[in-house]
């Protein structure tokens, strides 16, 4: 008998692999062995629709399933699809939920949602915890964003705090432009707020 480790590791090649199709029915015999990394993948193949017809009502199902088995990351993609079907509060929720386990690119995207989102959801203090809370973890967005909150404080106090943190987002810059693709996550929160903002208008 293989063991659960073995066959999700045997997964995750496959999936590395674009092998979509071969890697779908490992991670479901993993989710039923309680693995909660399967229901994340299965999740992110059915959203993205990798070889299969997209689904996004079947990859929240998966993602779902990851959040009752304790997976962060699934928290995260389940948030994201609440959000793009204009349900804030189960978004929030989880993406409150990520966060609290340290889960960086929950934090900087509820920091930048209490910041950019939709209006009657903008909340300063609460932007400001969650951009510190992600650039403390190393975000190089919310860096920035969390240095121009400093230093429109007015407090001396906060200056240094700002001015300490702009070499450090320079250089995240540069690296940007040097490797466009390298670290998506620390962009894309950017994208979902926006994205967010204007499903509100319609």
């Amino acid at each position: 008998m293989i063991k659960s480790s073995d066959l999700l590791f045997e997964a995750n090649e496959l999936y590395l692999e674009e092998e979509y199709q071969d890697c779908i029915p490992f991670f479901e015999e993993c989710l039923g062995n309680k693995e909660e990394e399967a229901a994340t993948f299965l999740g992110l193949i059915y959203e993205n629709g990798y070889s299969v017809d997209e689904d996004r009502g079947r990859a929240l199902k998966y993602y779902l399933q990851g959040v009752s088995l304790g997976s962060v990351r699934s928290m995260y993609y389940a948030a994201i699809l609440f959000g793009d079907e204009g349900d804030f509060d189960s978004a929030l929720r989880l993406l409150k939920a990520a966060a609290s386990q340290n889960f960086v690119r929950a934090q900087a995207l509820l920091g930048f949602f209490f910041r950019e989102g939709p209006y009657n959801y903008r909340n300063k203090e609460q932007a400001k915890i969650f951009l510190k809370e992600a650039s403390d973890n190393g975000h190089f967005l919310a860096k920035g964003a969390y240095a121009n909150i400093l230093w429109r404080t007015g407090k001396m106090t906060d200056w240094f705090v700002a001015y300490s943190l702009i070499p450090r987002f320079f250089y995240r810059v540069i690296l940007r432009m040097a490797w466009p693709n390298d670290d998506e996550s620390d962009i894309a929160c950017k994208s979902i707020v926006k994205r967010w903002r204007n499903l509100m208008r319609l």
